[in-house]
């Protein structure tokens, strides 16, 4: 089984540096790519004063996923 992680990246500099990355936080698990793919770009149009990132994460073989949200 898959399950795609929606994950936000908040980086410690004003522009987005890999090396520099202040906060890591998955927001919402997600069954396909499609869906995580929709929610990066709803989560890309809400204005926010620091640098972030948003990524989905394919997470392989799954077994036992708790539903923790819709």
């Amino acid at each position: 089984m898959y399950a795609w992680v929606l994950v936000m990246i908040i980086f410690a500099d004003a522009t987005p540096s890999p090396s520099y990355i202040s906060h890591m936080e998955v927001l919402k698990v997600y069954p396909n790519t499609t869906a995580c793919g929709n929610a990066v770009k709803r989560a890309l149009a809400i204005k926010m004063p620091v640098a972030r990132e948003f990524r989905c994460l394919k997470l392989r073989n799954i077994t036992n996923l708790k539903k923790v949200n819709n």
